[in-house]
């Protein structure tokens, strides 16, 4: 992965967060998703854990393998 851009946060009526994200890659290829975050863990995090946890579940939802 190249980039992890961040492109929204929603709180959901279950008090998950939905964040919304672009991962681009070195081929100019690109990826769109969310991914869903515990508001108390959101609130904790900044926005480089944020973006690890997009690429930690991306990959993870993949098939790969996270060292």
């Amino acid at each position: 992965m190249d980039k992890i851009v961040i492109t929204g946060q929603s709180l959901q009526q279950d008090n998950l967060y939905k964040v919304s994200y672009k991962v681009t890659f070195a081929n100019n290829s690109y990826a769109t998703g969310h991914i869903f975050l515990e508001q108390s863990e959101l609130e904790e995090m900044g926005m480089k854990d944020i973006r690890k946890a997009v690429g930690k579940d991306l990959i993870t939802n993949l098939g790969g393998i996270i060292e």
